[in-house]
């Protein structure tokens, strides 16, 4: 995944969470711990940062991990101030759906640029 994808990604999903009335946490890339794919970090407000791996990493996973982060930064944690509570009665299991299907156009996208260049190899030989 590019910073570029990464960056459409985190755009797609913020703005996807914040349509259900949760928080969009902020992404960066990559954690600052090496050998770690993900890392969150809570600010003493509530907000969060989800920080990813994306080089050398399938897409899919990078997205899996970027739409558990936001389910994570939904989460309520003890002794932590509710940052915001969603307008209606949407829950987390909601969340993750509505996520996955914003996802849909990203994966979509990596799946037909897989298959143009397979397509292009088979015109090649």
């Amino acid at each position: 995944m590019s910073s570029v994808a990464f960056a459409e990604a985190a755009r797609s999903l913020g703005a996807a969470t914040r349509r259900l009335g949760f928080d969009a946490p902020a992404f960066r890339s990559p954690p600052r711990r090496p050998g770690i794919g993900r890392t969150i970090r809570r600010r003493s407000d509530g907000s969060c940062i989800v920080s990813v791996r994306i080089a050398d990493r399938p897409l899919a996973a990078t997205i899996a991990d970027m739409i558990d982060g936001i389910i994570v930064a939904n989460t309520p944690v003890a002794n932590t101030p509710a940052r915001n509570t969603p307008p209606h009665a949407a829950s987390i299991v909601e969340l993750r759906d509505h996520l996955w299907a914003a996802a849909s156009h990203l994966l979509a996208g990596e799946a037909s640029d897989a298959g143009a260049i397979d397509l292009t190899h088979r015109l090649a030989a």
